[in-house]
């Protein structure tokens, strides 16, 4: 009988173990998996939504760090932000192009 009692107390602290992540109970740890999907999905919802489908800048590797993130967000919005002035820039010059053309055109037919 002795033998069976020690049995099965190792069986309820084993489960009690498999509960608890890094001294956290199961739920908890569940609950900021979740909340660090959802910024991640939030952060590729807002390169989607920003790009229009031209660039993305989907960041691989996700450290699941808060002040790493917020630090790997910073320089992700730095890098879009240089592209979109890029962008920007190449369309203003496209255009500038065109117009100095069309001039030309204009100054030959006169």
């Amino acid at each position: 009988m002795i033998v069976g009692d020690a049995f099965m107390k190792r069986k309820e602290r084993e489960r009690e173990r498999k509960k608890t992540v890094k001294g956290k109970k199961a739920s908890e740890h569940m609950k900021e998996q979740k909340k660090r999907k959802e910024i991640v999905s939030e952060w590729k919802r807002i390169v989607k939504w920003k790009d229009g489908g031209k660039r993305r800048f989907v960041m691989k590797n996700w450290n699941l760090n808060p002040r790493k993130e917020r630090e790997r967000k910073r320089e992700w919005e730095e890098q879009y932000e240089q592209a979109e002035r890029e962008h920007i820039y190449r369309q203003r010059s496209d255009k500038s192009v065109r117009d100095m053309d069309s001039l030309k055109i204009m100054k030959k037919q006169s």
